[in-house]
């Protein structure tokens, strides 16, 4: 064959060659098994006959022989606890760490009941969790159930302790339970653990720390305030099928929610010491922390009015007559715009095309605000909406960046506190000047607050809630936005204030 030939086979030849190995098997990890054998003893040093071992996560059961001794074998590698227990007996439990090939040995010592602790209840270690040890991808709201077998189950109860995150965190602890089950609302995306206590008279057993994690909720893009017994929290939500999540248990309260148009970041404001911080979350609502030391202040501060930049790198927030950006990691604080003389800024927001900003200035009284544009490094302010005979709130963007969204109290109330009766939706063109009334359909004594335009920009998103002082909220869906009025409205989320969907 000639050298020429040999090459035109060679291409042939290595296409066999991954052909071949491309149909083996890809490798399987072989199980990996270890064996535990003991002693049982007791006080003494005498050996126990007839104690019952156990293991959990659960492998095999036995009993200890007449020499006390006992073997379980082909135990899968991982963290045990060995539970030891005989009706005349105090019960043990022991950490065991099964290793691959390798014996364990170990030694135990029993005590016996006190003539308090002798009685026929006879409270085993609490077993059979679940959801299952380690279970993942779990909804925000688990149902924990347990077993805890008794000869006599009369009078016992079970403390439970979860922890969030880690074993020094309770994310919540219940004492004196009847049932073996409890219904948990847990937050998304986080992982927990979990303990049983059986208790009966002075006798109690802890059983074994169980974990399971719940699925992330980074899926809603929707986020809110609602009220809850801890005050505000942070809740996400999916506008087509009404589902919410809470998402924090901060212990200031969460106001004026903002996810960053980039990624999974949520700003938000919170009471510190009786000043506005503002406040750094994940979207599944992990790992607060805070970013500001500067405060959020103004003439009559009540918590916002605070941006994420376009880009998703810094936020913007009011501080009296200033406006300060601060990049997103809380560094960087600069001084970034100046309000005209005797106003304060009180809330801005930056439009999605990144060509300028819009703010509202107020005075010392709580009606009288304007509304300004902005370039994006702050300067060169032009007056768009003067002040009106109601008070102003909310300016935002819609989608394409031509038109400003705001609320106005058509009552042209001026009550000293601030309260509004008949604030509605209004769009101003910001080239033709044309304002348009978007308060369609608005029930009479309510007021609609903080609109936002939908992420496809077709819809609005705001705040509707009676004009009655301290009442609640809701959380409605404006439909098939145009330039004259919103078709329907669908209330999506009740009790909930300041939406922003991206």
């Amino acid at each position: 064959m000639s050298t020429t030939s040999r090459y035109r086979l060679l291409p042939l030849f290595l296409f066999f060659l991954f052909v071949l190995n491309a149909c083996r098997d890809e490798p399987v990890s072989p199980d990996l098994f270890g064996d535990l054998e003991g002693v049982v003893l007791d006080e003494e040093m005498n050996p126990i006959a007839g104690v019952s071992v156990s293991t959990t996560p659960a492998s095999s059961a036995t009993i200890t022989d007449d020499l006390g001794m006992f073997r379980i074998s082909s135990i899968a590698v991982g963290e045990y606890v060995v539970s030891f227990s005989k009706s005349d007996l105090k019960g043990r439990a022991v950490n065991v760490a099964i290793r691959s090939e390798e014996l364990q040995s170990i030694q135990v010592i029993m005590e016996e009941k006190t003539e308090e602790e002798e009685d026929d209840s006879a409270l085993v270690f609490p077993h059979s969790p679940s959801p299952e040890d380690g279970a993942q991808g779990l909804e925000s709201t688990v149902q924990l159930a347990w077993a805890a077998d008794s000869l006599n189950a009369e009078g016992i109860t079970y403390n439970l302790v979860v922890y969030q995150g880690s074993q020094d965190q309770i994310f919540d602890q219940r004492l004196g339970l009847t049932d073996t089950t409890y219904t948990l609302n847990a937050f998304q995306g986080q992982n927990y653990f979990w303990q049983i206590t059986t208790v009966k008279g002075g006798l109690e057993k802890a059983g074994p720390i169980w974990s399971f994690s719940t699925a992330s909720s980074t899926n809603n893009r929707l986020v809110f305030s609602k009220m809850t017994n801890a005050g505000l929290q942070l809740f996400s939500g999916n506008v087509a099928s009404q589902a919410e999540v809470q998402l924090t248990r901060f212990a200031s309260g969460v106001y004026w929610p903002r996810i960053n148009p980039l990624n999974d970041l949520v700003a938000f404001a919170s009471l510190e010491e009786g000043r506005w911080q503002l406040y750094l979350t994940d979207l599944d609502g992990s790992t607060p922390k805070k970013l500001t030391t500067l405060p959020m202040d103004n003439y009559h501060s009540y918590g916002g009015g605070f941006c994420w930049s376009a880009d998703g790198k810094y936020l913007i927030y009011p501080h009296y007559d200033k406006l300060y950006r601060i990049d997103y990691n809380g560094t960087g604080l600069t001084e970034f715009a100046t309000a005209p003389a005797d106003r304060h800024f009180a809330e801005v927001e930056w439009a999605p095309d990144n060509s300028r900003l819009v703010t509202r200035v107020i005075g010392s009284t709580v009606d009288e605000d304007d509304i300004y544009l902005m370039d994006r490094d702050g300067g060169n302010m032009i007056l768009l909406v003067a002040n009106q005979e109601g008070a102003m709130r909310s300016p935002s963007f819609t989608l394409d960046s031509r038109h400003v969204l705001y609320t106005v109290d058509k009552s042209g109330s001026t009550s000293v506190d601030g309260r509004q009766l008949d604030a509605g939706i209004f769009s101003i063109d910001i080239n033709s000047l044309e304002i348009t009334d978007l308060s369609f359909g608005k029930p009479s004594g309510t007021n609609d607050f903080f609109p936002r335009v939908s992420p496809d920009g077709a819809s609005l998103i705001f705040q509707n809630g009676s004009n009655q002082a301290g009442a609640s909220a809701d959380i409605i869906v404006g439909n098939n936005l145009s330039d004259s009025e919103l078709e329907s409205r669908t209330l999506v989320f009740e009790d909930a204030f300041y939406p922003d969907w991206q």
